[in-house]
């Protein structure tokens, strides 16, 4: 059951964000048809009217219909920013298949794609401009990915870049009719033909553009490996390889995105792709996106939460971008809510060691509350315990009216509270260690007054319960009455 709720659960993630990246195109081309007019004709302000609608852009109602467009594009487009930007994951053992860790990549790339989709819509007056800025824009957004490597999934970076590849061919041709053969309608047939039969070239050459990059790229994975194992090399990580920037650190890192069988990470690519991480933050001890990747990495594959934690904090001290900072938040909060890659195994243990733990809180408050039956505040911490941890608030509250009716006098706490930490925990792991049926325990406090006895206590020197306590125990007013 958890296995195929799993693979639907990600092919639910996968379409709702394909059906996002395809229907926030349609949205903001509806809201900037607004503004498709006939902008050629604005020396003579009563010809500017709309293409569809034939009403004049200038006047009212539509000027304000325009106005309220402008408000609900941006706000849109600020949307569209944000979420672009949380589609992003530091986290190189991600199982999105497409998560990217190049947020700048992905907000530069989806400005540009919102300028194409503006001057689609609106720019078709001024068919020279629009042609241009198109290409353009094409243009650099391939560049871009290609020498970015943007996603963690290769086939996912090869089918967008020649994808895009195949737009920029299209582009180009589109300058072509619009500059040479602008009233030729024979050759605009022709070139149309043209895309229809080269468009599938250029996106094969997009794709092997892609595969040709990553291959380049990772080349330094064989001094890397070659190094991993050498004690030398370990004494100076920093000189391993000159890494060029912390993006370059990052996708030699994706070694480690490799599964065996169970679906667990392998641990010799991860073990590479960990030598890598450390080796770039050698390079550039102050980044903190390789913090965050590390310490996502500490937690996806070595269960570490001390090291990522540690990891998590210095990359706060380490000054980071409003964009990293995100991240950070990512991984500490949102993470914590809606992880959705929780293994049984791990639940399981997680269980377990909590159970374990409130067992032994439970025996100790038991033994203490034994010695110190009217300690106050004692109850009171007891109470609570039972309320919140063991979700008994029934029998909770007798123990709340109990410190009430006993007041709250000096704890057990009180009496070791002038040591120092590690003092006041070896104390405790004392007389938690205590076997209260056999050992006599007589409590006093500085001035030699007995303060609490216990059972064994009582036995042992002949008294009953209520007559030891307020005695001095040093002045041999206690007198062994069994004999």
């Amino acid at each position: 059951m958890g296995g195929w709720l799993a693979r639907l659960v990600q092919f639910m993630q996968l379409l709702a964000l394909i059906m996002y990246s395809v229907a926030w195109v349609s949205i903001l081309d509806f809201l900037v048809f607004m503004f498709a007019c006939h902008w050629e004709e604005v020396s003579v302000m009563s010809s500017v009217t709309h293409i569809v609608f034939e009403k004049s852009c200038v006047t009212m109602p539509h000027l304000a219909h325009m106005a309220f467009a402008v408000v609900v594009t941006l706000t849109f487009m600020a949307t569209c920013l944000g979420l672009s930007v949380g589609d992003c994951d530091l986290n190189p053992l991600t199982r999105n298949m497409l998560a990217t860790p190049a947020a700048i990549t992905n907000l530069t790339t989806l400005a540009l794609k919102m300028v194409m989709v503006v001057l689609s819509t609106a720019g078709g007056s001024n068919p020279k401009l629009q042609s241009v800025v198109m290409a353009v824009c094409s243009g650099y957004i391939t560049y871009q990915m290609i020498m970015a490597a943007s996603y963690y999934n290769d086939w996912v970076n090869h089918v967008w870049n020649g994808l895009w590849t195949g737009n920029v061919y299209t582009c180009i041709l589109l300058n072509v009719v619009t500059y040479k053969y602008p009233d030729n309608p024979a050759m605009r047939e022709h070139i149309t033909w043209a895309v229809l039969y080269g468009i599938f070239a250029a996106v094969l050459l997009g794709a092997a553009a892609s595969a040709a990059r990553l291959w380049w790229l990772r080349r330094p994975l064989k001094v890397l490996r070659a190094a991993k194992d050498d004690p030398e090399a370990l004494r100076n990580l920093g000189k391993v390889y000159r890494f060029s920037s912390t993006t370059e650190v990052e996708i030699l890192a994706r070694v480690m995105r490799k599964w065996d069988e169970d679906g667990q990470p392998d641990e010799e690519a991860c073990a590479l792709g960990e030598f890598t991480c450390k080796c770039g933050l050698a390079r550039f001890p102050n980044s903190a996106t390789l913090m965050i990747a590390l310490a996502n990495f500490q937690i996806e594959a070595r269960k570490d939460g001390h090291a990522a934690r540690t990891q998590l904090q210095l990359a706060v001290k380490a000054n980071p971008s409003t964009i990293e900072r995100f991240f950070i938040f990512k991984r500490v909060f949102w993470q914590a809510l809606l992880h959705d890659t929780v293994a049984f195994k791990s639940l399981q243990t997680s269980f377990a060691v909590m159970s374990q733990a409130e067992k032994q809180a439970a025996q100790i408050y038991r033994r203490v509350l034994e010695r110190y039956p009217s300690n106050g505040r004692l109850l009171k911490i007891y109470g609570r315990f039972l309320e919140w941890v063991r979700n008994e608030p029934s029998v909770a509250q007798r123990y709340y009216a109990e410190a009430m009716k006993q007041g709250m006098g000096e704890s057990l706490l009180a009496l070791i509270g002038g040591a120092s930490g590690s003092e006041q925990d070896g104390g405790l792991k004392a007389l938690g260690a205590v076997d209260e049926k056999s050992d006599g325990i007589v409590v006093l406090n500085t001035a030699g007054t007995i303060m609490a006895v216990n059972r064994a206590a009582f036995e042992m020197f002949g008294y009953s319960k209520g007559e030891l306590e307020s005695k001095n125990g040093e002045q041999g007013s206690v007198n062994m009455r069994n004999t």
